[in-house]
């Protein structure tokens, strides 16, 4: 039989200890999944490396994110691409095979990744493929590719018009 005079300190001693439990569970819990996470991402990073590569695009005052000016660089997805880019001092893609005479009339190309050339060199986009079918006709023509991954019509009015281009 219980004593009823020791009733409430053998109550208190087991509250304690069952809230101590629970206590040390989920924190044993916890601990496993931090644990588990952990190792999963070393896992990862070892096992199934995430392509990674220069973040070639830079904020503007005006523009927004555009394509960082003067800047090379190099991005990699395997089984997938691997090229090289590079980009003017504007912030736009270098065309390598476009004129390079002032008073030559120009064309600018505007357009997302597919315009840009993503996943190719730069004498392989559809800009300096354009410039070098012009020049083959005789035609001088100074081809800039304003183009940028994941830009939409937005991006090229407001560049369009922070750069004042005529």
């Amino acid at each position: 039989m219980v004593d009823p005079a020791r009733l409430g300190t053998e109550a208190d001693d087991v509250v304690p200890s069952h809230a101590r439990r629970w206590g040390f569970r989920l924190a044993a819990v916890a601990l496993g999944l931090v644990v588990a996470v952990v190792l999963a991402e070393i896992g990862l990073r070892l096992l199934a490396p995430q392509p990674t590569g220069a973040y070639a695009l830079a904020a503007d005052p005006d523009v927004g994110s555009m394509p960082r000016p003067s800047f090379e660089g190099r991005k990699r997805i395997p089984d997938v691409y691997d090229y090289t880019f590079s980009h003017t001092a504007e912030g736009l893609r270098t065309t390598p095979a476009s004129a390079t005479d002032s008073t030559a009339p120009e064309v600018l190309i505007f357009g997302d990744s597919f315009t840009y050339g993503m996943g190719v060199a730069d004498g392989e986009t559809f800009a300096s493929r354009l410039a070098e079918g012009l020049a083959g006709r005789g035609t001088s023509v100074r081809v800039r590719n304003a183009s940028r991954p994941g830009g939409a019509p937005d991006f090229a009015l407001r560049l369009f018009q922070a750069r004042d281009w005529q």
